[in-house]
């Protein structure tokens, strides 16, 4: 690096609050004075690495700190789960009543509630205010405590110029937010981006401010993109897509071009009409699959109805199986083989060393478990295509092992291997339970860009062309990215980077509550020193 970019760096440093500075005031609001926070800023100025510094510090001190997120993307990002997981609200379809009907009625997650002290939570952008508000109620109703969130502690963080929530309000315009009075802290200074200029640019574009300058050089990537030589990278880029039709449309193109046979698997489906008795759920009756449209949405919702799989195709994880291992939903892996009802597929571990192996029988958990929630008994055969196109009655074996035959240093270079059987979602509808079967995994080629919000990428391609329709897309897709050369752009439409309004709005005033609340304060540190 050259003494006029370190120069740069330190001139854009010297324009904010450090990082320093802001973990100092964030450990002494949450630790000492338990007050709830709101971690606000551009993406790559460390909140997601002070949320695990925090975490961090709670689990030396043995302080109860969940940590969650939107999406199961960013999730993995923060070694957490989903804030729908941890809930244990499903898709939080039902309204705030049914919600607290259901968690009552799980053990582990009514205990979860009541034993947090901390909770955090990822990605709030994409946080709605009727979700809010949901969490909110099942968090009062559980704790039996009427402050907001039951008197948990909160630590929220993101972006509301990234990409909002899908048809429906911003978290900020929900009374809940207002009751919260999270202290807010600004994190604005530059840890992702080595590229300071590049920094400098996405603060404007995030915005909407983008000069002609910004234009210009964001065009400079589409001649970029059109001068790579993609069949000479051995690890192409990610490809990101605003929708995730097109983003299916480029898997099934790479699929097909690996020149061998595959396998599909097919969903399997189940429904259970559930009788009730004062609110308690007393008995389960499996019923006849009658196919409708809401029928379908449900199912398509919990997994797709089938998946096409070959050697060699690149996959993403569904579910969680082992934190420790980082095999989580979002994990990104490649098939190595494939039979009836069984997919193995190695996963990196991003290098690091484990030490210990553990095995897990999905279907066997969570069978126990669904028979406890719901009182039924669950069916324990499936069918598979055999090669003369006939059905066959096999063993519903959903198995999910980690070989206890690769030593750590293997790990650490060439990732684990899993053996995935299908595994059981289920969700509720008018009094109907729905049980899809499938194997956890999807084609993972190209992404949505909604599912990128959180990650950190080397290289991608992407367009800002007719295809983005919603306001922070085009801010999203050339934010994941840490430098300029890094980003390849099929085409560039400048009209279509823009900001949303409401959020230009908040943070305008929000801008000025800060500076008018942001007096000098004493810290009396409660987490260990190095001296």
């Amino acid at each position: 690096m050259s003494d006029g970019e370190n120069n740069d760096i330190l001139n854009v440093k010297s324009e904010f609050t450090t990082y320093e500075e802001n973990r100092e005031r964030a450990f002494d609001l949450v630790f000492n004075q338990n007050k709830s926070i709101f971690l606000e800023g551009p993406g790559g100025c460390g909140k997601t690495y002070l949320m695990k510094e925090l975490r961090q510090y709670a689990d030396e001190h043995e302080l109860q700190f969940y940590m969650t997120a939107l999406t199961g993307a960013a999730a993995v990002g923060v070694r957490g789960t989903t804030v729908h997981s941890y809930a244990g609200v499903g898709y939080a379809r039902e309204d705030a009543e049914e919600l607290i009907k259901l968690v009552r009625f799980k053990t582990k997650v009514s205990q979860r509630w009541r034993k947090t002290q901390y909770l955090a939570i990822d990605e709030v952008s994409m946080l709605s205010a009727e979700l809010l508000e949901k969490l909110n109620a099942v968090a009062q109703a559980i704790r039996n405590d009427d402050r907001p969130f039951g008197g948990i502690t909160l630590i929220l963080s993101g972006d509301f110029f990234q990409l909002p929530p899908v048809k429906a309000k911003f978290c900020f315009e929900s009374a809940t937010w207002r009751e919260l009075n999270l202290i807010k802290i600004r994190m604005m200074e530059p840890k992702r981006y080595p590229d300071i200029n590049y920094y400098k640019m996405l603060l404007r574009i995030r915005k909407g401010d983008q000069t002609k300058d910004d234009i210009k050089c964001i065009k400079s990537r589409v001649t970029a993109f059109r001068n790579l030589k993609l069949d000479d990278m051995e690890i192409k880029p990610t490809r990101l897509y605003p929708t995730k039709n097109k983003a299916e449309i480029h898997n099934n193109s790479e699929l097909s071009k690996i020149p061998i046979s595959g396998r599909a698997y097919r969903a399997k489906d189940e429904c259970y009409k559930i009788v009730k008795k004062r609110g308690k759920i007393i008995s389960s009756d499996q019923i006849s699959l009658t196919t409708t449209s809401t029928t379908e949405k449900i199912f398509d919702d919990l997994a797709p109805a089938e998946i096409r799989l070959k050697i060699g195709a690149q996959v993403m994880l569904t579910v969680n199986i082992d934190f420790d291992l980082e095999l989580i939903n979002g994990s990104r892996g490649v098939v190595t083989a494939l039979e009836a009802g069984l997919v193995t597929v190695k996963f990196n571990t991003n290098d690091r060393i484990v030490d210990k192996f553990v095995e897990k029988n999905s279907r066997e958990d969570w069978t126990k478990n669904t028979q406890k929630k719901y009182n039924i008994q669950l069916i324990n055969k499936n069918t598979e295509e055999s090669e003369n196109g006939n059905e066959k009655e096999i063993s519903m074996d959903t198995s999910i092992q980690v070989s206890d035959k690769i030593n750590t240093d293997e790990i650490a270079n060439d990732g684990i291997e899993l053996t995935l059987g299908r595994v059981g979602g289920d969700a509720i509808h008018e009094d109907i339970l729905y049980v899809r079967w499938q194997i956890p995994l999807i084609v993972a080629w190209a992404i949505t860009i909604h599912k990128s919000q959180g990650s950190s990428l080397d290289c991608v391609i992407g367009s800002l062309g007719k295809d983005i329709f919603e306001h922070g897309q085009a801010y999203v897709l050339m934010s994941r990215v840490r430098r300029l050369d890094g980003l390849y752009l099929i085409a560039c439409h400048p009209d279509n980077i823009t900001a949303n309004p409401k959020v230009l709005d908040y943070d305008k005033n929000d801008e000025q509550s800060i500076t008018s609340n942001n007096d000098e304060y004493s810290v009396d540190e409660v987490w260990d020193n190095d001296d």
